[in-house]
């Protein structure tokens, strides 16, 4: 469909466009006092990590795949994320605490909010369902090594409650 494309409106279909929009509707919820301000402190976070892999993407187009690809680029993006903090905290001369890896629950936390930012643009019709789904599955893995065999999503089944986004 041309129409889908219309250089005027696409802008407003950019990933960065629309997660700066989820992200101000989260500030104004902690305004009224519906969310905890810590929680949006962590959206502010996670979203320096969806930009790095979505800045640019439509999100009318993204597919399970592109949410695999930046579940797999997380350590990446995180690596990248504190070299930044690191660097801007220096140039302030303040310190900055930093983690030496993610936990499972952060990871977890991250992918948690991307399945809400999808959710929120299907709610609000900013994207339409036309019978495909991004599935936000078997995010939140035991790593093995600690203990604990790695989970397999197929017998297992989804790990983060078994939401599905409809974009």
């Amino acid at each position: 469909d041309a129409t889908k494309y219309v250089k005027k409106e696409l802008r407003h279909y950019l990933f960065e466009t629309q997660i700066e929009t989820w992200y101000q509707n989260k500030l104004d919820e902690v305004k009224l006092g519906n969310l905890a301000g810590s929680y949006v402190r962590g959206l502010r976070r996670y979203r320096e990590y969806y930009l790095r892999y979505f800045k640019g993407k439509d999100v009318r187009e993204i597919r399970t795949f592109h949410i695999d690809e930046f579940y797999r680029k997380l350590p990446d993006y995180f690596e990248e994320v504190q070299r930044e903090r690191k660097k801007a905290a220096q140039r302030a001369k303040r310190k900055i605490v930093e983690k030496s890896s993610w936990s499972l629950k952060y990871i977890k936390n991250v992918m948690g909010a991307l399945e809400n930012f999808f959710a929120t643009l299907l709610e609000l019709e900013r994207m339409l369902s036309q019978g495909r789904r991004v599935p936000l599955r078997h995010y939140y893995r035991p790593r093995a090594g600690r203990g604990v065999p790695a989970a397999e999503p197929e017998r297992n089944g989804p790990a983060i409650g078994g939401h599905y986004c409809y974009p």
